[in-house]
């Protein structure tokens, strides 16, 4: 592994580790996005022995949410967040605009977002850009959602 991404590995860890520390407490109902960053916040909930219903907003977060031990639960049971973490893929430094998405779960991360009491958003600082675009060359990320398409 190379230093840049070994560096961007340990920020990546220490950012999820500080929004957990930070903003989930025994009894929330977590929110949890996904992405690289989102494995370290799944393992920081399991190391601090918190008692939380989780939410995952992708297949791939909740197998990460079980596999951890970890309580997973969905937004029929539980419709308001205590928090939402979620990594993002761009962030435009002087106006916070984010990129956000590229998951393929773009209605799911408004959903888990707007059902939140707060929302965190974490990465590394590899993610900042002095204009969206620069950073994330994918694209906006945009979801079809199969029963509203055939409408």
């Amino acid at each position: 592994m190379s230093q840049t991404v070994g560096g961007i590995d340990v920020a990546k860890k220490a950012a999820a580790v500080k929004a957990v520390d930070n903003h989930v407490k025994n009894g929330f109902t977590v929110g949890i996005g996904s992405g690289t960053t989102i494995i370290h916040a799944i393992q920081r909930i399991k190391q601090n022995k918190l008692d939380v219903q989780c939410i995952g907003i992708c297949p791939t977060t909740q197998d990460l949410i079980l596999e951890n031990g970890l309580k997973l639960t969905d937004l029929s049971s539980h419709p308001e967040l205590d928090v939402f973490i979620d990594g993002f893929d761009e962030v435009e430094v002087s106006t916070k605009s984010l990129i956000v998405g590229a998951c393929g779960r773009v209605a799911a991360v408004k959903i888990a977002a707007n059902a939140s009491k707060q929302i965190v958003f974490i990465a590394d600082n590899s993610k900042q850009s002095q204009r969206l675009g620069q950073v994330f060359h994918e694209g906006i990320p945009i979801e079809v959602i199969p029963v509203a398409a055939k409408r």
